[in-house]
């Protein structure tokens, strides 16, 4: 084992609560983009009491990779307090998140890597699985938990971030970040440039300029902000909870 890595068994548990009152509203997949969709699966005649409850925090993974497109759908429940999975799907949590964090893992779990080493590490002659066991057996680097969390963009600065850039742009974002690279914000004036680099260096991030420079990522603004959405970058910062 790599030096500085660990056993994800020695975080990580199963959960397996089911929807014993019969409830039938938020019904979920997960997608190969690492996220919960709402499901599509015909429910008529279904008997809703097998279905798994996953809850805010917690991860959902589906074992069978078969295919997939050489991808492993697993996704972090962010956006829902919680929600019904099928009961084929595995779900499980942090033991301890003053240890690890779920989303520190979460960003983990994104990375091409893991996909072909779940892809490797599944079995079968019909369907091809990575089991619980196998996903024990991941082996990652945990830094202490400030580290962790000084690559944790939180939720709300996400956002931000995605209101400016949109979605390809935060992801590529996040992607540059977590490879160590730097990133070059261009876009017109008043278009949350200079919000974003704030907001990134108050969270640790010495990644981002406003220059033109070949070797760094560039991330493209979606355009003005309206003038009466325009407001001071400290209460930007308040709003979204970053000292």
């Amino acid at each position: 084992m790599k030096k500085g890595y660990r056993l994800l068994g020695d975080f990580i548990r199963q959960v397996d609560v089911r929807n014993t009152e019969g409830k039938e509203e938020n019904l979920l997949g997960v997608s190969v983009q690492k996220q919960f969709i709402p499901s599509i699966a015909n429910t008529v005649g279904t008997d809703f009491t097998k279905y798994k409850v996953v809850r805010k925090g917690q991860f959902t993974y589906i074992p069978d990779t078969s295919r997939r497109g050489d991808k492993i759908g697993i996704a972090l429940l962010e956006d829902y307090d919680e929600g019904l999975v099928s009961n084929v799907y595995t779900v499980f949590e942090v033991i301890d998140e003053n240890q690890l964090m779920p989303e520190y893992l979460m960003l983990w779990f994104s990375r091409p890597e893991f996909d072909r080493y779940a892809r490797f590490k599944s079995h079968g002659s019909v369907r091809e699985v990575m089991d619980w066991d196998e996903m024990c057996k991941v082996e990652l680097p945990v830094p202490s938990i400030e580290k962790q969390r000084s690559i944790v963009i939180p939720k709300k600065a996400k956002e931000y971030i995605k209101d400016c850039c949109g979605k390809v742009g935060l992801s590529l974002i996040i992607h540059t970040i977590r490879a160590g690279g730097w990133v070059i914000l261009d876009g017109v004036p008043a278009s949350g440039k200079t919000t974003i680099q704030k907001i990134l260096y108050r969270l640790g991030y010495p990644y981002v300029m406003t220059s033109t420079d070949p070797e760094c990522r560039i991330i493209h603004t979606l355009g003005c902000i309206d003038a009466e959405h325009q407001i001071p970058v400290d209460d930007i910062l308040a709003e979204l909870g970053i000292d």
